[in-house]
C-alpha cells in the first residue's frame, strides 16, 4: 500500500495523504471554524488528519482493519478515508471537555455531522436528517430503549445503523432543547466504561429530570418529523 507522502499545512490541520489521493482542506478548515464555535471549544494543537483509500490501507498501515474512520485523541489526529470529516473530528473537540460513554460520544459525533460549509446545519445519518431517521427506527419498531444504551458495552451489542442515528437524533434533541452548558456537564461527568446506575445519577444531577423522563419527550418529538 502507498505510503501518506503527501503533506498540506492548514492553520488547523497537517493533511496527510498518498500520492494520487486528495484532500478538501478548504471544506474541512471552514468546518472546523464553525464547530469549535458551536461547541464552544479551544483547540489545544494542529489537528494530524491521515487520509486513506481503503480499509485495507488504512489497516495496513495503522494495523486497525475494522472501520473506515477513527479518532486518535491522545495524538490529537483522525484516520480516516473521506476527503472530508465532520464525525471523528467531533470526537476530537469532545474529548477537550470529557471522556464519555458511546451513547453520549456517538451521539455528539453524529449530532454534528452537518455541512455546515453550505450552510446546512440539520443533522444527519447517510444523508438523512437524524430526526426522520429515528422516527422511521421508531415505526418499524428498531429503536432501543435509552436505558440499554446507556452503557458503552450495551451499545455496541446492537446494529450500529441503529444506534448512531438514534444516539444522535437523542443528543441533537438534548443540545437544542436544554443547551450546550448541560450538554457539556454531563459529557464530562464519568468515563466511557461508566456504570448504567452512576449515569442515570450523572443524567438527573444536570438536568433535573430522570433519562426515562427525557427520553419520552424525544419519542414524542420525533414520531412528528
Amino acid at each position: 500500500m502507498p505510503p501518506l507522502s503527501q503533506s498540506i499545512e492548514t492553520p488547523s490541520y497537517l493533511f496527510h495523504f498518498s500520492q494520487g489521493d486528495r484532500v478538501d482542506s478548504a471544506w474541512q478548515e471552514s468546518y472546523h471554524a464553525w464547530a469549535i464555535q458551536a461547541l464552544q471549544v479551544s483547540v489545544p494543537r494542529r489537528v494530524v488528519y491521515n487520509k486513506y483509500v481503503s480499509r485495507e490501507h488504512m489497516g495496513d498501515l495503522t494495523g486497525t482493519y475494522t472501520t473506515n474512520a477513527y479518532a486518535d485523541r491522545g495524538g490529537f489526529a483522525i484516520h480516516t478515508m473521506w476527503p472530508v470529516d465532520n464525525h471523528e473530528i467531533i470526537h476530537l473537540f469532545g474529548s477537550t471537555f470529557g471522556d464519555a460513554v458511546a451513547l453520549w460520544s456517538e451521539g455528539m459525533a453524529v449530532a454534528f455531522t452537518m455541512n455546515a460549509p453550505a450552510g446546512d446545519f440539520v443533522a444527519k445519518w447517510n444523508g438523512t436528517p437524524v430526526h426522520v431517521r429515528a422516527r422511521q427506527l421508531q415505526q418499524a419498531g428498531r429503536l432501543v430503549p435509552i436505558g440499554d444504551l446507556l452503557e458503552t458495552r450495551g451499545f455496541r451489542r446492537f446494529d450500529s445503523d441503529v444506534t448512531y442515528p438514534q444516539a444522535g437524533s437523542f443528543v441533537r434533541y438534548l443540545l437544542d432543547t436544554y443547551g450546550l452548558g448541560l450538554w457539556k456537564q454531563l459529557y464530562g461527568k464519568g468515563g466511557p466504561n461508566e456504570s448504567a446506575s452512576d449515569l442515570r445519577t450523572y443524567f438527573e444531577s444536570v438536568y433535573g429530570r430522570a433519562v426515562d423522563a427525557v427520553e419520552a419527550e424525544w419519542l414524542a418529538m420525533i414520531a412528528t418529523q
